[in-house]
Order: structure tokens, then sequence, then C-alpha cells
């Protein structure tokens, strides 16, 4: 993971490890220091994500004000950013999160969840990104970034282990081929051993996974770069369920988090893989930048999802299906040089994609095998620009607009068929031919207009403000685990103040920033009978709070860093009409209507406040190297899972103490870390779903105190 030094200090003039280092940020679609960028951003580079011992997508989130990603549950990855999120089932529908890597977009949630492995940083957008990224943008964009290609030749082999049985292998190597050519490649291996108890005896959670980056750099001329990239993920990893709900009566084994009640192991098995081209070309003052990307995704879930040892209903894919996905995407950028009296980019974007979803509901209870067949197919048409007007030395206005069009196509094929029951209560699902009625075929089509307007003014040399509005738009769909209408586009209109500083001569670094949403047609999924989910417009919601981010390096080689996020977002208006007449768990019914009046609850995914901080110093030993401890503390509060805020379906609040100590070599070449990880011992369940309306289960706890170590060594030509 780590191909240069675990400091985030830069040297002063004196020589001394005395001021916060300068992050060189894209998220405008041009290189920018991320302290003169007005908009919120969380910036974290290779030497962060190795301090705080980063290995997925869910471990930033910890630490990144306004970001909360979900538990891992089958074909969702539930992802929100200041309180707007969704769990997105299938082909059919969109997270409102977009997943960026080396500017390519993740068309399914899903193919965010691998291990990270040779990245330069991550960039969090939070707030509406409608103008420069496009559709599915409403809370914001996670945009990933690689290494590049070494200009000399470089070696590095790493390895970690955890007390949960868990080994971790990283390598890269990168270098020169010729003298306007280089290369990159880099892998990751993990094997996490069965760390649950299934309660007969057996453990079970165990799960393992592969990822390979490539890329290859040309300067054919002087005025043209090429960068070639590829990538491939196989994960296989553990999924059960465990009841903790049963008609409205919470279950007394819900708080044993190391017992899992169920009466076989789930899987989730994924195949990620994608390539892509960027061409970047100079035309006199002005640079035409492409990126051309094909990829493919592929998963399969199968989960006993009674959540007991009973064998009662089963939910999942057999061998070969599940969510079988397909895209390609082009974006073509013009970007103007910088320092102008107007800086712009302008650029026009083609996407689409392809999708097979098939799962099996097996209902032991009925005898019957309900199976669902969905395919869909989504062609996205954009343009875009925006522009910075330097109106004086200090003041710059933006202005920023995009328009896309896009269509939807969409089969739904169900059927009912006697279940054949087999004792062995292990066996996988089996694939049934689908021969069933044909019950959707339709196409829907959406355009918008999603524009930004800000300001932003240089107070002094180490302090600006801004301010801006902007319009996001998450796209419509079907529903894929039941044959209903199409649901709409969300619409978001975001309103947002903020301020970057850095004081006391690059010591302290201060950002905050305060917003307000007006969050119209959102859409809620909706829970109507076992292996049936509905999502629907169905609510209003107004959404406003505030965050701060601190960087302090109060004395030389100290670093302090701490976040803090205050989010209030509550559903206005949201009538729900209950499966069960007069039952209205979470809201007030209105015998009058028939409807359950679930306006004021909290949205999903939106604790009211979360928190962290961390402390490191570097005790430099001389020739000997250096030795790092560091301390970090984090905290999330209430979050519900959904609509109706019911507390089976949420968790009450988490804390977390990590702790790390880290040597290395003074000339960087070994390093060696021991750490332990949520040393409070604080369990929660990071996900659960109703299951229709009569219980709910959760689909894995979070991991227990986990002591363990890291080491790497690493040989660059000239390294002293």
């Amino acid at each position: 993971l780590l191909m240069s030094s675990s400091s985030v200090f830069a040297y002063g003039e004196e020589g001394g490890r005395n001021v916060l280092e300068e992050i060189i940020v894209t998220a405008q679609k041009r290189e920018s220091n991320v302290q003169s960028t007005p908009i919120s951003i969380t910036a974290l580079t290779s030497a962060r994500l190795e301090a705080e011992g980063v290995n997925t997508l869910e471990d930033i989130a910890a630490f990144t004000p306004g970001l909360v990603i979900g538990g891992n549950s089958g074909f969702q990855f539930p992802v929100s950013i200041r309180g707007i999120s969704s769990a997105p089932n299938g082909i059919g529908s969109d997270s409102p999160t977009a997943i960026y890597v080396d500017g390519v977009y993740l068309g399914r949630p899903t193919s965010g969840v691998f291990d990270m492995v040779d990245l330069e940083r991550i960039e969090v957008l939070r707030g509406p990104q409608g103008t420069l990224y496009g559709r599915n943008t409403v809370g914001g964009a996670i945009s990933l970034i690689s290494k590049k290609p070494a200009e000399e030749l470089e070696l590095f082999a790493g390895a970690g282990w955890s007390d949960l049985k868990e080994w971790r292998l990283k390598g890269s190597v990168s270098g020169p081929i010729s003298e306007n050519a280089g290369f990159r490649l880099s892998a990751s291996y993990r094997d996490t051993g069965d760390w649950l108890d299934s309660g007969d005896g057996r453990r079970i959670f165990g799960g393992n996974s592969l990822s390979l980056r490539g890329a290859v750099s040309f300067d054919p001329s002087e005025t043209v770069s090429l960068m070639l990239r590829g990538d491939y993920s196989k994960i296989n990893d553990p999924y059960g369920a465990k009841r903790i709900e049963l008609l409205g009566a919470t279950l007394p084994l819900i708080d044993d988090y190391d017992t899992f009640t169920t009466d076989e192991v789930g899987l989730s098995e994924r195949e990620i893989w994608g390539l892509s081209a960027q061409a970047d070309i100079d035309i006199d003052t002005l640079t035409l930048t492409s990126i051309s990307a094909y990829r493919e995704s592929f998963s399969r879930t199968q989960i006993g999802s009674d959540g007991t040892v009973a064998r009662v209903l089963r939910v999942g894919s057999a061998p070969g299906e599940g969510e079988i996905q397909s895209q390609y995407s082009q974006e073509l950028r013009l970007t103007s040089p910088g320092g102008e009296f107007i800086d712009w980019v302008a650029g026009a974007y083609f996407f689409t994609e392809s999708g097979l979803f098939d799962i099996d509901i097996q209902n032991y209870g009925a005898g019957v095998v309900v199976d669902h067949s969905v395919t869909g197919k989504t062609v996205n048409f954009a343009g875009f620009g925006q522009a910075d007007m330097h109106l004086t030395e200090t003041v710059t206005l933006t202005a920023g607009l995009r328009y896309g069009w896009e269509r939807k196509d969409f089969t739904f094929q169900s059927q009912v068929v006697p279940l054949v029951v087999n004792p062995d209560v292990n066996v996988p699902i089996v694939s049934i031919p689908n021969t069933g009625n044909l019950i959707a075929d339709d196409s829907t089509s959406w355009s918008s207009w999603t524009p930004k307007l800000g300001v932003n003014w240089d107070v002094n040399e180490d302090v600006m403000l801004y301010a801006s509005i902007s319009r996001g738009f998450k796209s419509g769909g079907y529903n894929t685990l039941a044959p209903d209408p199409s649901f709409d586009p969300e619409k978001v209109t975001a309103y947002e103040v903020g301020v970057k500083s850095d004081l006391m001569n690059g010591r302290l670094r201060v950002n905050a920033s305060g917003f307000y949403y007006d969050y119209t047609n959102l859409q809620v999924r909706i829970p109507i009978a076992v292996g049936v989910i509905q999502t629907k417009n169905a609510a209003v919601a107004e959404i406003y709070g505030a965050e701060l981010e601190v960087q302090a390096a109060p004395v030389d080689n100290m670093l302090i860093t701490a976040s803090l996020s205050l989010v209030h977002a509550r559903y206005g208006e949201f009538l729900q009409t209950p499966v069960v007449a007069g039952a209205c768990g979470g809201g007030v019914y209105d015998s009058a209507t028939s409807t359950c009046d679930l306006s004021g609850n909290t949205l999903n995914r939106a604790p009211n406040v979360t928190f962290s901080i961390s402390a490191q110093y570097e005790f430099e030993l001389g020739n000997e190297g250096t030795l790092t401890p560091r301390i970090s503390f984090q905290y999330e509060g209430e979050s519900f899972y959904t609509e109706q805020n019911l507390p089976y379906q949420a968790h009450d609040g988490w804390q977390r103490l990590d702790a790390r100590l880290t040597y290395v070599t003074a000339d960087d070449s070994i390093m060696v870390a021991l750490y332990g990880k949520n040393l409070t011992n604080d369990r929660y369940y990071p996900h659960s779903l109703p299951i229709g309306t009569a219980f709910t289960v959760a689909t894995g706890p979070n991991r227990p105190a986990e002591p363990g170590f890291r080491q790497y060594a690493r040989w660059a030509q000239g390294l002293n």
C-alpha cells in the first residue's frame, strides 16, 4: 500500500518536520491545492491511509466527517454522505453517492467492495456534484486515485496479520520501460479465518480476496501523454443472517455478537475487472483529456435469511447467476490553462450499462420457490461546463451547468414452482430455468439540469471563505424485487458556506462548513412480504448541519487530527400505506386515510453526531530511524437503517479506540508496526433489514478487539 514515507509532515525552512503537508487534488477536474478548492473535501493521502490502517473503503468512514458506510450486505453496499443514502437492490436502482476509480464511474455500488492497493490518495467530495460528475451524486462522490508509474525502479513487499486469523500480503513493482514509458504492477491478497461461532460447534465467517492492478504510461511526444490501466478483484466473503426481532419484540440473542444461530454458512462472491485508457493532449494552451473505460462485475449471494437454525427461508442465486453487469463510458474534457481571468473546463460524457439480476426465494413453509429474473439497460448522455471568473485578485465567481439525458429499459420475469426439499442443509441453490410470466417490460427516460453557482474570497494568504448553491440528481429506476412501475429521480438543492484556513505558520489547519439541503422525491424502500420490497417516491426531507476538520502540529514531529460532523436529517411530509391495516411501526397511524405518518423520522444512516480524533509523535532515533506511537478515537451516534426508525433496525451509537506503534528505518526501506483495533471492544450490527413484516435479521456484527502487526520492505533506485 505504501510506496513513500509515512510522514504527514512537510519540511520547513529549518529542516524540521514542523508544517502540515500540501495536498494536491483533482476534485474540480484540474489540479489544485485542497486548501484553495472551494468545496467540502477530505483528501486522504497514502501516508494517512497507512497510518489509519485502511484496508477497504468502509474503513475511511470512521475519520471522514459526514460519511457513513454500512455493513456490506449481499447486493447492497449502502453509502451515506450528510444523511443522503440508499440501499439499492439489483440492476434497476442506483446509489446516491458515486464511486470513481481513476476517473471512471462504477455503475454498481458493490463494485466498490475491494481491498485498497497502491493508492496515491482518496478524495471524498461532500455535497451534490451534479455539474462536473453528473448523475447519482446527490450525496457526493468518492474518488480513488492510483499511483502512477515511478521514474526509477521501485520494489515493495508488505505483510500483515491480525488476531482474527487474518493474513494480508501486498506487493508492487514500478519503474521505467524506456525513456518515455513506464509501468506499475501491484497485487494484494487477504485470507481471513473463521472468527464467529455458528452455535452448533462450527466456526464461520472466514473469507479471502485477491486484487491486481496494473498501469502503463507512454509519452509519445511533449504534447501527448497516455495512461493505460487495468484492475481485477475476486472476493469470497461470508454472509449470514441472525434473527434479532420477531413481530415487534427484540429477541434475547441480539446482544450476543459472536454467535450466529443459522442453519448454514452463507456466501457472497464478487468478481470485478476493468480497463481504461486516458489520453492528455496539449492543444496550444488548452488540454484535451479523453477517458475511455470498459468494466464488468459479477456478484452472487446466498443466505439462510430466516436467521434461525430451522430451515425456513433461503434467498440467493445459483452458481453462475446473480447480478451480472457490464458498462462502457467515455468522457471528453477540454481544460483551459490555469491563472487566466477565466479558468474553465467543458466536456461531454457517455455511459451505457447492461445487466442481469437473478434471485431465488426458497420458502420452505409454503413449499415453493419464487424466482425473479430481471434485465436492464441504461444509456446516459451529458454535456457540462464550469468556469471560474477571477473578478479581483481575491474574489472568484464560479458558475457551472450540466445537462443529462438517460433512458432505462427494464424487464421483470417471475415464476413460482414447487420446492424440492434436500436434507443437506448446505446444498447450494440450484438454477431454475425461468419460464414464468413476463410481468413487466418497460422503458423510461429522464432529463436533468444540474447547475452550480459559487463565490470564494481569499481573505488573506491563509484564509479562504466560500459559498455555493448547487443541484444534484439521482436516477430513477425500477424495482428488482417487485413487479412495480418505475420510480422517479431524486433531486436536491444544496446551500453551503465554508472556510478553509492554514494558521500559525502552517502548524494549524482549520476547515469548516455549514449546509442546508432541500431534498425532494425521495426513493424509499417498503418491505411488502418475504422477498418482496417496493421502492417508491414517497417523501421529502430537510437536511442541515455543520462539519469541522482540524489538523495541528503544535510542536515539531507531533500531529493531531480531528473531525466533527453535526447533521439534522429528517423526513418532512412522509405518509406510507402499511402492509397490514392499523400496523404502523415507527409512525402514527391515521385511520381516516389508512396511512402511517412517518414525518419527522430520521433519514437512514444519518447519525446526529460523528467525531474522530487522533494523535501521533515521531521520536527521531538518529541514524536508526523513527519510532511513532499513534492513538485514535472514533464515535458515531445513533443510526437507523429503515424509514420506520425501529430500534432493532438501527444501532444506538458506537465508539472505537485504536492504537499503533510504528518503527521506520532512517532510509524508509523497512517498516514494522504493532497495532490494536477496537480496543474498547464496542460491538454493534452495521446492517439489519426487515424480512417482510414478520421479523428482522442482522447480517453480521462489526469486528471485536483486534491486535495485529504489519511490516513492509521496499527498495528504490537511488534510495539513500
